[in-house]
C-alpha cells in the first residue's frame, strides 16, 4: 500500500496543473507561443552561432527579423484581403444574375433544375436567418466585451510572445541541459533517442508545410493573374 501515496500525490499535482492551465489559458497563450517560436528558431540560432556570432547577438537578429517579417506580411496581406472581400461583395449581384440567366437557358434543363433546387434551399435558409436576426442583436452586444478582450489578447500575444521567445532562445541550450540532468542516467539514452525522433518528426512536418505554403503562394497569384 505504500506505493499508492506517491501515485495519489502525482495525480493531485497533475490535476492542479491542468486546473491552472485551464483557468489561465488566455494568459498562458503568449508564453506557449513564445516557447513554440523559440523551439522552431533554435536550429537557426545554433547554425548562426557556429558561424562565429555571439548567441545573444544571434538571438537579437533572429527575433528582430521574425518580428519585422510578420509585421510586413500583415501590412501587405490585410489590404489584399479587404480588397478581395469588397470585390466579392460588389460582384455578388452579378453572380446571382448570371445564375438566373443559366437557370432560364432552355438548352440546359438539367442545370436549370439544379439551380432552382439550390435557390429554393437558399431562400429557406435566408428565411431561417431572418427569423433568428432579432436574437442575434443581443448576442452581438454581449460579444463586444469578449471582442475587446480578444483584442487585448492579440496585443499581448504580439508583445509578450517575442520577449518570451527571446529569453527562451537565448537560454535554450542551458534549459535542455538542465532537463537532461533531471532524467535518471539509466533512462537517459532512451529519452534522448525518443526526443530526437520527436524532433525529427516535427521538423519534417514543419518543413513540408512550409514548402507547401511557399509553392501555393508562388502559384496562386499566377493563376489569378
Amino acid at each position: 500500500m505504500s506505493f499508492i501515496r506517491p501515485i495519489v500525490f502525482w495525480v493531485g499535482v497533475l490535476a492542479a496543473v491542468l486546473a491552472v492551465v485551464v483557468l489561465l489559458r488566455e494568459v498562458l497563450l503568449p508564453f506557449v507561443a513564445g516557447m513554440v517560436l523559440a523551439y522552431l528558431l533554435d536550429p537557426l540560432a545554433a547554425r548562426i552561432e557556429r558561424l562565429g556570432m555571439n548567441r545573444l547577438l544571434a538571438t537579437l537578429v533572429i527575433i528582430a527579423f521574425v518580428v519585422i517579417t510578420i509585421t510586413v506580411l500583415m501590412v501587405l496581406t490585410l489590404p489584399i484581403i479587404i480588397r478581395e472581400l469588397a470585390h466579392f461583395i460588389e460582384s455578388f449581384p452579378l453572380y446571382v444574375k448570371r445564375l438566373h440567366e443559366l437557370a432560364a437557358d432552355p438548352s440546359r434543363p438539367w442545370l436549370s433544375k439544379i439551380i432552382e433546387e439550390g435557390q429554393g434551399e437558399a431562400e429557406r435558409s435566408l428565411g431561417e436567418l431572418a427569423s433568428l436576426a432579432s436574437s442575434w442583436f443581443g448576442t452581438v452586444l454581449r460579444s463586444v466585451w469578449s471582442g475587446g478582450r480578444a483584442l487585448i489578447s492579440i496585443l499581448s500575444l504580439g508583445i509578450v510572445a517575442p520577449i518570451v521567445a527571446f529569453y527562451l532562445l537565448y537560454d535554450w541550450d542551458r534549459m535542455i541541459a538542465a532537463i537532461d540532468n533531471w532524467v535518471p542516467p539509466a533512462q537517459r539514452e532512451t529519452v534522448r533517442a525518443l526526443a530526437r525522433e520527436v524532433d525529427d518528426t516535427i521538423g519534417g512536418f514543419v518543413r513540408g508545410q512550409s514548402a507547401l505554403c511557399l509553392v501555393l503562394a508562388c502559384t496562386i497569384p499566377r493563376r489569378c493573374g
